[in-house]
């Protein structure tokens, strides 16, 4: 199984740094960080769940949107893993709700043998990162929140 986390990374999170790098001074963003996790994520529990994602956060001024995020999540489920990439907006919520998200954009999702889905989910990069690099052009939500 780590062998598998490794061999995604490896081809995943320089691509995320190169990606925040080049976003870092973009006025459109107060922040923008690479975050990588592992372990329960609902509504997947147990630890073999892993999460990687590029998060820009609006400006304290904006009221419509405050995250946009290009994530990948590797879940491992018995003998098999799930994968799947996303872009998504998280929009401003009161206090009690849950954070409404708007997908723009969704890699298949693949489930089945680790190595070779592993594998095939590392074709479905260049469609994510092209996917992201459009909406932050747009720099707007086209999804309804």
């Amino acid at each position: 199984m780590q062998a598998l986390v490794h061999k995604l990374e490896a081809e995943l999170l320089p691509k995320l740094k190169r990606q925040c790098a080049s976003l870092q001074h973009d006025q459109r963003f107060a922040r923008v960080a690479v975050v990588s996790d592992s372990g329960p994520h609902p509504p997947f529990s147990g630890p073999n769940s892993y999460i990687w994602r590029l998060d820009c956060h609006s400006p304290t001024d904006r009221a419509d949107w405050t995250r946009l995020s290009l994530q990948v999540a590797m879940i491992f489920a018995g003998a098999e893993v799930t994968l799947q990439g996303m872009v998504l907006w998280y929009f401003a919520r009161s206090p009690g709700e849950l954070p409404p998200s708007g997908r723009e954009y969704s890699t298949r999702q693949i489930i089945g043998v680790p190595d070779v889905s592993v594998t095939g989910f590392l074709s479905e990069l260049p469609a994510l990162f092209k996917a992201f690099d459009e909406v932050v052009a747009r720099g707007r939500p086209e999804v309804a929140a």
